[in-house]
């Protein structure tokens, strides 16, 4: 088992950042919260960053091992691996990385770019929705990328899905921040429910399928 040995400055903070959890002070949760996210950055403690930052959207993301260790839930564990999963990703937009979960096992893993054999819009440097601007999720039709859920259902038996969990990590290409609440498009959600997977989880906490997306 990995130690991870934190500073007394974050030891400190997180220690308050629990305090204003239970006293239900969000102004200096999210304030805290943010500061030490920062510290752990600046010292390249990039995955503690993440799960402090997943703690700060309502994720429950560790659990106190002593003035010294911190250990990452759960959710806060496979986002971490979505995130890793992302880094394959050939968009010029934005990235993203999907994990399916199933008895704490992990399933199969997805991340956007184009389909096998077809170049890819990193190696092209070309972008058809990019060039002309067009909006988030609009004339998704001219994206010749298959979806990170997509390429994790694509990977995976049917009976490996039953019941299973999907995370989603993504980010912003042009400005390098995460994406808060990465969700489905209204295809994937069709396709996950298809599957049978019944949870989605993003650093936004659960994820829930528009209306469109049911017949219920």
């Amino acid at each position: 088992m990995e130690v991870i040995h934190t500073s007394e400055w974050v030891v400190r903070n997180t220690l308050a950042l629990i305090r204003y959890k239970v006293e239900g002070n969000d102004e200096k949760f999210k304030e805290t919260a943010l500061a030490i996210s920062r510290k752990l950055d600046s010292e390249g403690r990039c995955d503690a960053a993440l799960f402090i930052r997943a703690q700060y959207n309502e994720i429950p993301t560790f659990i106190p091992m002593g003035i010294s260790y911190v250990r990452p839930s759960k959710d806060a564990y496979y986002l971490g691996i979505a995130k890793a999963v992302a880094q394959r990703a050939t968009c010029l937009r934005r990235i993203y990385g999907a994990v399916i979960v199933n008895n704490d096992e992990i399933v199969s893993t997805g991340y956007n770019g184009a389909p096998r054999g077809e170049r890819n819009c990193c190696d092209t440097g070309k972008c058809y929705r990019r060039l002309h601007q067009v909006p988030h999720g609009q004339m998704v039709e001219k994206c010749i990328s298959v979806h990170a859920e997509e390429n994790a259902i694509i990977s995976a038996s049917r009976r490996e899905m039953q019941g299973a969990t999907l995370y989603l990590w993504g980010m912003d290409v042009e400005t390098g921040k995460e994406l808060p609440n990465p969700e489905p498009c209204l295809q994937c959600w069709r396709r996950i429910h298809n599957a049978g997977i019944v949870r989605v989880v993003t650093m936004g906490g659960d994820a829930h399928a528009p209306q469109s997306a049911r017949r219920d």
